[in-house]
């Protein structure tokens, strides 16, 4: 029986939904097409429905993951512009650098969880990457402090920073929690200090 133009895009939908959260916790090749659309609630042989390969919706989902975290990073400068741009840079370092977002891969950064993907997979997935790094950056620059001619060179700094605390938080925590935790308190309070000085 065929469905509707309207189900098949929701259908769509929910397979890529799936997919970005799938893919951010276990990684795209420890996840299997059939328990893909399984957790999408779909049979296995809908898939070709909507996309010609895995790698073609690893890309897809990767751009999905990344449209969703720039849309709040804009969000976020949004409210820096309008003033209070050192409280908006410290509330994002604060969340980003949480525990319950270490422990939340599925939902959290797609720089953290995909960029290990990202370099072993086509040209396709890279790209979608690459372009999904650099709009972050274009809105991350909007948000953190800086009164230095290189703007953008700071937030690069700053964000890969955080990627790189999250990482190693992550690859920690239980089995070490006490110093997965250390890194994220240690990274946090630098990067803080860091733009307090900056705006003063």
């Amino acid at each position: 029986m065929r469905i509707s133009k309207e189900a098949a895009a929701a259908n769509r939908t929910r397979v890529l939904e799936a997919a970005s959260r799938l893919f951010r916790e276990k990684g795209v090749d420890a996840i299997a097409v059939a328990d893909l659309m399984k957790a999408a609630g779909l049979t296995h042989g809908g898939f070709y429905n909507h996309f010609e390969s895995k790698e073609e919706l690893a890309a897809a989902a990767c751009r999905s993951a990344f449209a969703t975290a720039v849309d709040r990073v804009e969000r976020k400068a949004s409210r820096a512009s309008k003033g209070g741009r050192q409280e908006v840079y410290a509330h994002y370092v604060e969340r980003y650098l949480a525990p319950q977002t270490r422990d939340a891969p599925g939902t959290s950064c797609p720089m953290a969880t995909l960029g290990t993907d990202a370099a072993r997979h086509g040209p396709a997935f890279k790209a979608a990457f690459a372009e999904g790094v650099r709009r972050y950056v274009e809105a991350f620059t909007k948000i953190v402090p800086s009164t230095s001619e290189q703007p953008r060179a700071e937030a690069i700094t700053a964000l890969s920073t955080l990627i790189g605390a999250l990482t190693l938080s992550r690859a920690c925590a239980g089995v070490d929690d006490a110093f997965a935790d250390e890194v994220l308190a240690a990274v946090g309070g630098q990067l803080l200090s860091a733009g307090q000085a900056q705006s003063e």
